[in-house]
């Protein structure tokens, strides 16, 4: 539950920035919209969506601690630096904490998506 939780409230927030990032709404509209219920809302409308998404980061932990792929801090720094320069650029409040969190799962992610890229064969069957 606290996973579904999590990246529920991840999955929303990212939402309203798309809408920010595209001038659909003013960084007050977006903080006015990140409420509890908002965002329980959303959590029970997509309740699919994320259990596909908390799936898919727990096969995500497992493929790196089978594979003993490492995170640097410089992937984790150079995508904390761009979100912060994003953030920044949209006016838009942040938790450096927080936002630590994420670029560390984002660099994560892209280090995996790289291994599966160069580990995976692909065969043509008929």
């Amino acid at each position: 539950d606290i996973l579904m939780q999590e990246n529920g409230q991840q999955m929303y927030g990212a939402q309203l920035m798309d809408f920010q990032r595209s001038g659909q709404i003013s960084p007050s509209v977006m903080q006015s919209l990140m409420t509890p219920q908002l965002v329980a809302k959303f959590i029970n409308e997509n309740r699919e969506e994320i259990q596909e998404r908390v799936r898919t980061v727990l096969a995500f932990e497992q493929i790196k601690e089978e594979s003993s792929l490492d995170i640097t801090a410089d992937m984790v720094d150079k995508t904390l630096s761009e979100m912060v320069e994003n953030f920044k650029e949209m006016g838009i409040d942040y938790d450096l904490e927080r936002a630590r969190e994420q670029a560390t799962e984002l660099a994560t992610s892209k280090t995996i998506i790289d291994f599966l890229k160069s580990s995976a064969k692909i065969t043509k069957t008929e």
